[in-house]
């Protein structure tokens, strides 16, 4: 396995910490550490830590040239087939191998497509949240920000309903510890969690709540699943297409006691296997 040619371009992030809790490696770098030890043949991985590269630049970090990581990708064998991974939801702004699959965390490309016909999406996940399993005594929740127009869809839903929580602010970097707080407190207490997509067509909250305990509802337009060959997705979330979302909270108050049960139990099932980070590693190996 050569990897050394790509070694100027594992960069190490420099931008603020994103989800603001995580700690310890990103996927990126915690598959890379994996894939030493779990390495497979007649494929090659471009080790091209994408999202530092990516988004170091806005926080005022020198990169290496776009072009020359380009020409590296040009001088790539054509015929070979080879693979990579990204966590931004930015796309990958390069002309890559034909034979190249990608797994992705965020989707195709928010500011540019990635340049593949053969993407694979994977969970976009941080370090684990630690679930109290107290009381849930608030309905649904959601803290965040403004980041596409279903959230403010269904902050307007959602106001004046005494069982819901909904925060919802601007999109910066940085966020202040005590919004963290409230936004870790409400999902604990929450029976289900609001996740509309954001940026990309996912958020890391479809996997933050269920760490907390808390059932995903995933509100989409283009979804954006992985495992879907192997994973029910209806067991462990509730699903509302963004044409459904004005039946957002009746289509969750319908929901009995046993449902949510069985939402919880298919969650826990679930949880090491595809949504940890050596799950998604150990995943993304089996598929090559």
């Amino acid at each position: 396995m050569n990897i050394d040619k790509y070694s100027n371009f594992r960069l190490s992030p420099k931008y603020p910490t994103m989800p603001p809790y995580h700690k310890g490696d990103y996927i990126e770098k915690f598959f890379y550490d994996f894939y030493q030890h779990n390495s497979v043949e007649d494929i090659e991985y471009i080790s091209v830590f994408w999202t530092a590269y990516i988004d170091n630049p806005k926080h005022d970090i020198v990169v290496p040239p776009q072009k020359q990581l380009q020409q590296l990708l040009d001088s790539l064998d054509k015929e070979k087939q080879y693979f990579t991974l990204i966590q931004s939801s930015n796309g990958i702004n390069f002309n890559l191998p034909p034979k190249t699959k990608v797994f992705s965390c965020a989707g195709n490309g928010v500011w540019w497509p990635i340049k593949s016909n053969d993407i694979v999406p994977i969970p976009l996940i941080a370090s684990p949240l630690e679930n109290k399993d107290g009381i849930r005594d608030i309905f649904c929740s959601f803290v965040g920000s403004d980041t596409h127009e279903c959230r403010k869809r269904l902050r307007a839903l959602l106001l004046g309903k005494k069982d819901c929580v909904f925060e919802m602010g601007s999109w910066n970097w940085t966020f202040e510890s005590d919004k963290v707080a409230r936004f870790t407190n409400y999902m604990n207490r929450s029976v289900f969690s609001l996740c509309p997509r954001g940026f990309g067509p996912t958020s890391y909250r479809l996997y933050e709540s269920m760490q907390l305990g808390s059932i995903p509802v995933y509100i989409y337009d283009d979804a954006w699943l992985p495992y879907s060959n192997e994973v029910d997705w209806e067991k462990i979330c509730v699903m509302i297409h963004i044409d459904q979302i004005e039946d957002t909270y009746e289509i969750l108050k319908s929901k009995t006691e046993d449902d949510i049960e069985s939402y919880r139990k298919s969650i826990k099932e679930h949880q090491q296997e595809y949504f940890s980070f050596e799950g998604v590693c150990n995943q993304i190996v089996k598929s090559l």
